[in-house]
């Protein structure tokens, strides 16, 4: 993906600078989730995205591994929506590595089928700041996309880089459209590259959602992200059919077998997870290798089964209402 940067954001943004690959069970892994690089003579190439996701039914673990090339060293950011204020915490660079091996010693592998199937309220909070690692990263929940894209030229003014946007109309319409589906949590990830490539410590961010979410549309600010693929983690598979529903091309090698998972192994991969999902969880891969395919966020309500309140002759069941505005 190429991707220069624009002038503000509305919503709750991270911004961070990631570049993923595409993951076919190999320990080199990339990810980006909207790279903005300052200055117009610059790009970034992004060869694909890779992503481990867990989900609870009340709460998603998303965890993106980064790697970044540029044509010379400089800092360079991302920007990553969320719906609800994430916590970020850095993670060990080997973790793609032990899950790999985790996914080989349990036999997981893809496989193939037959066939183919609002009112404005303060327009920008900063929520968080701190730096991990060598990210410097800043939380805002955001309610005016000009107002993201002003406090975005004004940061990068004070750290001392070029604060002029390209693609600062486009930028302006995506960020709109998050903030329109309440998604307003944005976070800005400055990663200082000394190297013209370089593999950057991954972040992981914990945050509360009845939604199975992945943000896919900031991505289509870029141009050259190839495939994608998800580590998806859960208690009972109930996202698994969902997902596979709306994945393209699962059928030809594009979704993997599920395997279980105990809670050393979890441990090994993070422990995170581990307390996320508690004693075991069930794991599917999913991949595909034209990131274009995807043209809006993946996010769906995670099916959970509730008793109403209302007053019935029967207990009345039913499942976690969609995100308002979707």
């Amino acid at each position: 993906m190429i991707y220069q940067i624009p002038e503000a954001f509305v919503g709750y943004f991270i911004l961070t600078l990631i570049v993923l690959s595409f993951f076919s069970f190999s320990p080199v892994a990339h990810a980006d989730m909207g790279v903005i690089i300052p200055g117009e003579s610059f790009y970034l190439a992004e060869t694909g995205q890779k992503a481990i996701i867990a989900h609870d039914g009340f709460e998603e673990l998303l965890i993106l591994s980064t790697e970044l090339f540029s044509p010379e060293p400089q800092s360079i950011m991302r920007i990553i929506p969320f719906p609800s204020q994430p916590k970020v915490f850095p993670v060990s660079e080997d973790l793609f590595q032990t899950l790999e091996e985790i996914a080989t010693e349990q036999d997981l592998h893809y496989l193939f089928f037959a066939k183919s199937p609002t009112p404005q309220k303060e327009k920008l909070t900063i929520t968080f700041q701190a730096t991990i690692g060598a990210h410097q990263v800043t939380t805002l929940r955001v309610e005016n996309e000009t107002a993201l894209l002003s406090w975005l030229e004004n940061f990068l003014t004070e750290n001392e880089l070029p604060s002029q946007i390209a693609n600062q109309e486009e930028l302006k319409t995506v960020v709109k459209d998050y903030i329109s589906r309440g998604i307003s949590y944005f976070v800005f990830d400055l990663v200082p590259l000394e190297r013209t490539q370089e593999r950057v410590e991954p972040l992981g961010y914990l945050f509360p959602s009845r939604h199975f979410y992945y943000p896919v549309k900031i991505s289509s600010l870029f141009s050259d992200t190839q495939g994608l693929e998800l580590f998806v983690f859960s208690n009972q598979g109930e996202t698994f059919p969902l997902l596979q529903s709306i994945w393209p091309g699962w059928s030809g090698g594009g979704m993997s077998n599920t395997i279980l998972l105990e809670e050393k192994d979890l441990t090994r991969i993070h422990p995170e997870i581990a307390s996320l999902m508690g004693k075991r969880a069930l794991m599917t891969a999913f991949r595909h290798s034209h990131f274009s395919d995807f043209s809006e966020d993946i996010d769906f309500p995670v099916p959970v089964w509730e008793i109403n309140s209302q007053s019935f002759a029967q207990p009345h069941f039913q499942l976690n209402q969609p995100r308002q505005g979707d």
